[in-house]
């Protein structure tokens, strides 16, 4: 393997580090989380990860097109504002030391550039029915991981994310937040809050100066148009 794979891997793999423990600190030892988001959300909850209210479950979309587009896989994500258009690709949690965790692959170039689907809960659809979690890589010294400038969004940015029925608008609902990687700081916020409709939420690593990767960056998106294939 490359010599500069390799180091990419090893500074990638602090993002795995978070997803073990944004995932395991909310939905703890046991079964995994259904599909349809049944596993109660953490009772300390309350508010979005961006601090504000949760996104009205009733929150009128614009549409173009015929109205509806059901609930399908994701296949492509756009960020214009960071550069980013890249394949999604699916994950599922694992059960590891008594735990749910969630690793998105990091065996290849590939992996480092594509982003992750967590496939236990909502597909992106208009309207939802759930929260869509996608999941990316960020790695301090290695330019080519999707979501290295995830924390550079703002507030009405554009995602745009694409299924086999159409395509799916989201605007940034408020600036990035640094989650920490700590029971506590996942108990602040709501981004595990499954049921939350029409919201697609973006997670990716974020490094101190020394390179230690304490928090994850966390943008929450909220849909705003839906196009259907023609």
């Amino acid at each position: 393997m490359p010599k500069a794979l390799l180091r990419a891997l090893a500074v990638a793999g602090a993002l795995a580090a978070a997803a073990i423990v944004a995932f395991s600190a909310i939905v703890g030892s046991g079964s995994p989380p259904s599909a349809t988001g049944s596993r109660a959300p953490s009772p300390a909850t309350h508010t979005t990860a961006t601090g504000s209210p949760a996104p009205s479950a009733t929150a009128p979309l614009r549409r173009s097109g015929p109205a509806r587009i059901p609930p399908g896989p994701p296949q492509t994500i756009t960020i214009p504002a960071i550069g980013v258009h890249t394949a999604v690709r699916s994950v599922v949690s694992t059960h590891q030391r008594g735990l749910w965790v969630i690793i998105p692959p990091m065996a290849t170039n590939a992996d480092l550039r594509h982003v992750y689907w967590w496939s236990e809960h909502a597909a992106p659809a208009a309207p939802s029915d759930g929260t869509a979690y996608i999941y990316g890589h960020a790695c301090s010294h290695y330019a080519l991981c999707a979501f290295n400038h995830l924390y550079r969004l703002a507030t009405g940015d554009l995602v745009t994310v694409t299924t086999a029925r159409g395509a799916l608008a989201y605007r940034v609902a408020a600036k990035p937040v640094r989650l920490a990687k700590t029971a506590a700081g996942i108990g602040d916020s709501s981004i595990y809050n499954y049921g939350v409709v029409n919201r697609l939420v973006l997670i990716t690593c974020g490094y101190a100066p020394d390179g230690s990767s304490p928090w994850n960056w966390v943008v929450v998106t909220r849909l705003t148009a839906a196009t259907t294939v023609r």
